[in-house]
């Protein structure tokens, strides 16, 4: 059975867990040191999960629970934010600067610059 498990279910390597670590706190330490203030609002573009807020620690909206408010979800839904059928899973990607205003989310982590007016490209 266990073998069984190993094949169906995929978990990142300890490896790439260090690498993202690597890459994303720095980056969070850098908002910090900029803003002055530990609770600025920011979004992975690109996540690794649905609770990267909370494992990497910064301050996002996307989340994953199982005792999430679906009433809160279904408003963040029609706001623009991906929300699956269930509304357990709030993701953030693709969204407008329109809610980004609304909410406050004034980082977003990406790879590359996002095709958002008026977001400018930091340096760790």
């Amino acid at each position: 059975q266990l073998s069984g498990i190993k094949r169906e279910w995929n978990f990142a390597s300890r490896n790439y867990y260090n690498t993202q670590t690597e890459f994303i706190q720095p980056l969070i330490a850098n908002v910090h040191s900029r803003t002055g203030n530990t609770f600025v609002r920011t979004e992975n573009i690109a996540p690794d999960t649905a609770n990267d807020g909370m494992k990497y620690n910064y301050n996002a909206l996307s989340q994953f629970s199982s005792v999430r408010n679906s009433n809160s979800s279904k408003i963040m839904k029609l706001l623009g934010f991906h929300a699956d059928g269930t509304y357990l899973n709030l993701r953030y990607p693709e969204n407008t600067l329109i809610m980004d205003s609304l909410l406050s989310i004034n980082y977003n982590i990406n790879q590359f610059q996002p095709e958002k007016y008026g977001f400018k490209q930091m340096k760790p």
